[in-house]
């Protein structure tokens, strides 16, 4: 009963392959650090709180940033060069 429950536990944790050679530390930060963040890892590969909006600490690619850094629609469509959703036609 106690080896299954913690099997169950341990199928619920993030793991990293025996063959990964970072050899830095795995603890995440304290939760007043990590709190309305989301998790992302930094050069190194250890676990970082990153805040989303930074080129250094984002968890999506160079090419969104400044799309989520954008103040409103118009913006994102200007730099993407796409016509705003109420000039596109439907095709039949």
């Amino acid at each position: 009963m106690i080896n299954q429950q913690q099997t169950e536990r341990l199928d619920r944790t993030f793991t990293v392959p025996e063959s990964d050679t970072f050899a830095g530390s795995f603890l995440l930060p304290i939760d007043t650090v990590r709190a309305s963040k989301f998790l992302a890892f930094d050069s190194t590969g250890a676990p970082i709180a990153a805040v989303g909006t930074t080129p250094t600490t984002t968890p999506v690619s160079a090419f969104m940033v400044p799309v989520l850094a954008a103040v409103d629609a118009a913006a994102v469509r200007t730099l993407l060069a796409t016509p705003d959703i109420l000039e596109v036609q439907a095709f039949s």
